[in-house]
């Protein structure tokens, strides 16, 4: 069923339409302003003298002197540190970036440099950051590079481990300095001035630079509009300017973090300063603030001593209202924190979590197209995009060839004189009542002609060949929107052969600003041209009342160009289209002749002009006196023919331009005696939401969407990666749905008979694929607990444990009857992963999917994929949650799910339940991985080693990992693993192995089962097993290649997190997703040179 429907699931993308939120877009980044350097996919190299200069700095040493300061024996330890080392300004440099701005000669191209602090173990801030507001580009003609300023956290073993895995992620992203000093809150001065010392050798010459921390959400478009704003926008004048704090002195109080003695600072009061959450700064200041900087002694607070500076150097912070590092104060009760109307202005607030800030990030770019909810849950990665193709002609590669600035002999309208002001408009009745857009419109409504400034008179092939291009999508895009303009190329809007007919794309464009501004965005829009040959611009000025103007310019040019096209999808760069199922519905029309008439998307009737000057769809009588505008689609979105096309063209000419272009286009139809139709697939207006009768999961409900408006170009990313079509409609905490009338419109195509069934199918299979499923009688709270000593004492956690210790059925709600081929032919299967997983983990499980989790036959024998799961949330939560886990689980089949709590404490019971689960449906499989979906396993080392001992047919015992033979239960309440007297009187554990992973004998698997029965349930899973298997008399053994408590280094010349060195594991716990991803991608490189592997590392000892 599942091959089926990856086979088919064309069909079920037809069936999806619900507007998402999604929390990452997937366009790729520049990473340096040199394209010559690929520093995403070069090999990166230790770092040597000669890269840095500070590399080869000797090992500041302490001051023993400080500790003669009076008072010095009474500081805290912190401050004692800081006081020993405070004269240290030079640290070897770890990982460096010359190249980040282009060179120092370059780096005037750099436009804003986002620097941001952040220390080695946030991983998860950076790369939340690197897709939202830190985002490297070109905007508006300007770049924004990104930098990660950290230090090194831990010692020994953790801090190598850290290193390493920051050097894994520079091999990535490329976007990190870090020196060898120990990332410190005290410590975040000097991490500033190794900064501006790199900065001055490396990127002198940027114009403005954001300064500020990982937990910050930033606005960087709004920093760019405000820095081009200013009446002094050069980088070489003075500016610093961020929250501003004044009359404030240190404080003196030792318990607080912000704690400056007076053996630090003398003076009670700071200069004034801007909080260090986040500021902007010139180049010209920072240079300045550098200089300073030598000859001002280190204080432990950066913000305050970048005061320090600015004022040694005679110059003055300034206040930003649209900075908020203290937070932002939201003044009405019930007003909601997080929305985008409170964050839409401003620059910066401080402080988020990740999660909030990539929402934020959404949010603060939209007015709210829908109520989203409180946590994005799921993260989509790994989206490939197939080569587009060019040009209908072959023998044309306009990727590539140099595009000639226009003349008059490539377009015919490129010579029109420009169009002089009609002065008489003025004397209209009223003119002078208008609003000034309304007024500029009637001055030059006259005008139809204007100089073309980017032509693509080889699109169709010519006007002879045009007809082979079956469907030809114009989108209407201003200049400055090169983002969705990408993202659409991407996806729906991808070039194309369909199905044996030509799919093309356009691009329609006017210009926008005025003088250098002007000059600037069409020097851009030529070299976009250049590179993707799909834009026809012309030189008028690119508003919302000239989108008609617009229009009649297209039809002018496809009546030279491209007149035997047969049909055309007119809409918008913010719609999400389905251009498989657009080509469906052409293909079943009954007439689908291009010759014939045809008009069809969101049909609006009866409207009437809007009177009242202050909606963006004003029209006054002077100009529709009619108060009824005709028939018309909405603008969003609808498909022509290529004769209807011609029609309008031909009516247009005799019909004054309206500012509103959809109803500009009824009124041509009208002219014409034609009359546009409805298709209920096409949503220009978005979802309507009808929850009483529709029917909110089923996937037969969207087979009809052809086109919905309106989404940001994140949304249609996600919208198109083919593997997660299911799942689209139901991401996120709120579901939007839309009712389709059961008066279905003639012009909804037929979908094949054998399709429309296999669409249902998908509907009956969700609904129908548990009524096998064991559904036992809800387990009873046992209240007898209450009486235990200490009961009342015990944390809720653990109260709630020992209401339910005796439960061990609970309902099931995804299951895998087959997945091991039936009971009988479970043999077959060698190894089967059994992973441990909540709901919400989506973004692990996807990661495990397509690295060592992948179920796949290798060197003869079968491996096996299982997650297990629980419930999270209550209420609409937890049925969401769980409508996301079939859907997932109908997509990937490899989730088995009860209706119990997913908490820590309960991973005892999810292990006896699986044990329950593999009794009845793999009684035979050999052996068995049990672990966390956080760990990097080797599941080819895991297949191996098990082959190579004795009895490799699972029936003999077998339990091996990271052993665990002397531990006792954790007494202290506080603690994560705290076990009462209540629950365990004994202070040993017998042996067992870590939980994060270890391998298992089907035999053994057994004998846990049935022991377990009589083994009460223990809340620590891994230390519950080492009973079951003490019970029946057996021992688990270790194996060095499973390192479940992190990694240990063999020897001072093995580098722990080498890809060489990880090849010879076989599991290392934990990691996150990306960690996990980039080390599979390290190990699994065909051009890994490592030496032999070692003969005993596959022996458990």
């Amino acid at each position: 069923m599942m091959r089926k429907a990856k086979t088919r699931v064309v069909i079920i993308a037809g069936a999806l339409g619900l507007l998402v939120f999604h929390f990452c877009k997937h366009s790729t980044e520049h990473k340096s302003v040199n394209p010559n350097i690929n520093l995403r996919l070069r090999k990166l190299s230790p770092l040597n003298k000669s890269d840095s200069h500070v590399y080869s700095w000797p090992k500041c040493q302490q001051n023993h002197t400080a500790a003669n300061i009076t008072g010095f024996g009474s500081l805290p330890q912190n401050i004692k540190d800081f006081l020993y080392y405070q004269h240290c300004r030079h640290f070897p440099m770890l990982l460096d970036l010359p190249d980040k701005c282009g060179g120092a000669e370059k780096s005037g191209d750099v436009f804003l440099l986002l620097v941001i602090k952040s220390s080695p173990m946030n991983y998860e801030r950076r790369e939340v950051l690197r897709k939202t507001w830190a985002k490297e580009r070109l905007h508006n003609g300007l770049w924004i590079r990104r930098i990660f300023l950290s230090g090194t956290s831990g010692s020994g073993l953790e801090k190598e481990r850290l290193n390493k895995l920051l050097e894994l992620e520079q091999r990535e992203f490329s976007d990190i300095l870090q020196w060898d000093f120990s990332d410190t809150f005290y410590n975040l001065t000097l991490k500033q001035i190794l900064f501006l010392e790199w900065m001055e050798r490396n990127c002198p010459n940027v114009h403005f630079l954001f300064n500020g921390d990982d937990d910050v959400f930033a606005h960087t478009d709004n920093m760019v509009l405000y820095l081009h704003s200013l009446d002094d926008r050069d980088e070489t004048k003075h500016l610093f300017t961020g929250h501003l704090i004044q009359n404030v002195g240190p404080i003196r109080s030792s318990g607080s973090k912000y704690f400056v003695p007076v053996q630090v600072e003398e003076s009670n009061s700071y200069p004034p300063y801007c909080g260090g959450g986040g500021f902007l700064l010139s180049g010209y200041t920072a240079k300045v603030i550098y200089n300073m900087s030598r000859s001002i002694p280190i204080l432990p607070i950066d913000d305050v001593y970048m005061g320090m500076c600015l004022a040694k150097a005679g110059l003055h912070p300034a206040s930003h209202l649209g900075v908020k590092t203290a937070g932002f104060k939201i003044s009405a009760v019930t007003a909601d924190e997080y929305d985008p109307c409170f964050y839409k202005e401003i620059l910066l607030v401080h402080r988020f979590l990740p999660t909030q800030i990539a929402s934020m990030m959404r949010k603060a770019r939209t007015r709210g197209v829908i109520l989203a909810g409180a946590l994005v849950l799921l993260v989509f990665h790994f989206c490939k995009h197939s080569t587009e193709h060019k040009s209908v002609n072959p023998n044309i590669n306009l990727r590539l060839r140099k595009l000639s600035p226009l003349n008059k002999s490539d377009s015919h309208v490129y010579s029109w004189p420009k169009c002089q002001q009609n002065h008489t408009a003025a004397n209209i009745t009223g003119f002078a009542n208008l609003p000034e857009n309304m007024k500029d419109f009637l001055y030059y409504q006259h005008c139809r002609h204007f100089p073309m400034l980017l032509d693509l008179p080889d699109k169709c092939g010519g006007a002879e060949k045009s007809g082979d291009v079956f469907l030809l999508l114009v989108i209407k895009s201003s200049p400055m929107n090169y983002e969705r303009r990408e993202v659409l190329r991407k996806t729906w809007a991808k070039e194309r052969l369909h199905n044996g007919v030509w799919i093309r794309r356009i691009f329609l464009s006017g210009t926008s600003g005025s003088g250098l501004e002007k000059e600037r965005q069409n020097k851009l829009l030529e070299l976009e041209q250049r590179e993707f040959s799909d834009i026809l611009q012309w030189d008028f000025s690119d508003t919302f009342y000239n989108l008609t103007l617009k229009q009649i310019l297209f039809l002018e040019w496809m009546e030279r160009n491209c007149p035997n096209v047969h049909f055309l999808l007119n809409g918008d760069d913010d719609v999400f289209a389905h251009t498989d199922n657009m080509v469906l519905y052409l293909h079943s029309l009954d007439d689908r002749d291009e010759t014939k008439h045809l008009f069809t998307g969101q049909m609006n009737t009866n409207m009437i002009a809007i009177r009242s000057s202050d909606s963006k769809y004003f029209v006054p009588v002077q100009l529709q006196e009619s108060d009824l505008f005709p028939p018309y689609c909405s603008g969003g979105g609808f498909l022509l023919s290529g004769y209807t096309a011609k029609v309008i063209y031909n009516m247009s000419r005799s019909v004054p331009i309206l500012p509103i272009d959809d109803v500009y286009m009824g009124m041509c139809l009208a002219k014409a005696g034609l009359h546009p139709t409805s298709h209920l697939g096409v949503k220009a207006f978005g979802f309507q939401i009808s929850a009483i009768t529709a029917d909110e999961y089923d996937p037969c409900f969207y087979k009809e969407i052809l086109l919905v408006h309106r989404f940001l170009p994140t949304q249609m990313n996600v919208f198109m990666q083919l593997q997660t079509f299911l799942l689209l409609g139901l991401v996120g905490v709120a579901v939007v749905m839309i009712y389709i009338s059961k008066d279905a419109d003639s012009n909804i195509y037929n979908v094949p008979p054998d399709e429309a069934e296999y669409c249902c199918q998908v509907k009956n299979d969700l609904k129908n694929h548990s009524k096998h499923l064991f559904s036992p009688s809800k387990c009873k709270e046992n209240t007898s607990v209450t009486k235990i000593t200490g009961f009342d004492s015990l944390p809720d956690s653990l109260k709630n444990f020992l209401y339910y210790q005796h439960c061990r059925h609970f309902p099931m709600l995804l299951d895998l009857p087959d997945k091991c081929g039936g009971a009988e032919k479970s043999g077959d299967v060698f190894l089967l992963l059994v992973i441990k997983s909540s709901p919400m983990n989506y973004e692990r499980r996807e990661v495990l999917r397509k690295t060592w989790a992948k179920e796949r036959l290798h060197n003869g024998v079968w491996i096996r994929r299982i997650f297990l799961s629980g419930t999270s949330g209550s209420g609409f939560e937890k049925k969401t949650l769980n409508k996301l886990l079939e859907l997932e689980h109908y997509e990937f089949g490899d989730i088995l799910q009860w209706d119990f709590s997913d908490t820590f404490h309960n991973l005892t019971l999810k292990q006896t339940l699986f044990l329950n689960w593999l009794e009845e449906n793999c009684p035979n499989a050999r052996f068995l991985l049990n672990g966390d979906d956080d760990v990097f396993a080797h599941t080819s080392n895991m297949v191996r080693y098990l082959q190579s001992l004795p009895d490799n047919n699972g029936s003999k015992h077998l339990f091996t990992g990271h052993l665990l033979a002397t531990e006792r239960p954790v007494r202290w309440a506080p603690s994560k693993y705290y076990i009462p007297t209540q629950i365990q009187e004994s202070n040993f554990y017998p042996p067992y192995c870590g939980g994060g992973g270890f391998l298992m004998s089907g035999y053994t698997a057994k004998v846990i089962h049935r022991t377990a029965q009589d083994v009460p349930l223990h809340p620590i899973d891994d230390a519950y097993m080492g009973m079951c298997l003490a019970k029946a008399g057996l021992v688990p053994s270790s194996h060095i290649g499973v390192k479940t408590v992190g990694l240990s280094i063999l020897s001072k010349v093995k580098d722990d997190l080498e890809p060489c060195y990880l090849r010879e594991l076989l599991l290392v716990h934990r990691f996150l997703p990306s960690q996990i991803y980039l080390m599979w991608k390290q190990v699994h490189d065909p051009y890994l040179k490592c030496g032999k592997r070692q003969k005993n590392i596959w022996r458990f000892l």
